[in-house]
């Protein structure tokens, strides 16, 4: 099941890079089904994220909402924390609540991401700044909102990881 799993994300991944996007929908969704299958939380999480993301793009913003959540349910410990992973649905949630402008619960959403994301990938933690100076900016908090990219910036600069995040900051 493990296999089939990764198999089924990478096949997701390639139809989106292509973008087929009904299919990746499609291969997303069974990456769903077989990572709870599997009982692998991290896959399952981790699909459902990218399924959010998509739903996300075509504007089917409740649907990605509840994929979100489910992220959340998924990511509770028994004693009511949130593991790391949770970061990603944190990001999605509070671009949701921006997209909505409920800006004060978008800000709530990710701070908490960048808190959980500052223990699990970096990459994450751009994002997050990314769009935490996009909520400071819409706010009219100008001076947070370039500290924020400032931020981004040097965590961008600091990793040597991929390129694509210091693409990110340029933007």
């Amino acid at each position: 099941l493990l296999f089939k799993c990764l198999a089924a994300d990478n096949l997701g991944m390639c139809h989106v890079l292509s973008g087929d996007m009904p299919s990746a929908t499609q291969a997303f969704e069974e990456t769903v089904t077989l990572a709870r299958r599997s009982g692998n939380t991290m896959l399952a999480a981790g699909a459902l994220s990218n399924l959010a993301g998509l739903q996300y793009l075509q504007g089917h913003l409740r649907d990605a909402w509840a994929n979100y959540q489910k992220i959340l349910d998924l990511s509770t410990d028994s004693g009511g924390r949130r593991l790391p992973v949770a970061g990603k649905a944190l990001t999605g949630l509070g671009e949701l609540a921006r997209e909505w402008n409920d800006l004060e619960a978008a800000a709530g959403y990710l701070n908490e991401a960048v808190e959980l994301l500052s223990r699990f990938v970096e990459i994450g933690m751009i994002i997050c700044y990314l769009s935490l100076a996009r909520v400071r900016q819409a706010q009219g908090d100008w001076e947070k909102a370039w500290e924020l990219l400032s931020r981004a910036e040097q965590l961008a600069r600091d990793s040597r990881s991929i390129p694509i995040d210091d693409r990110l900051v340029e933007v």
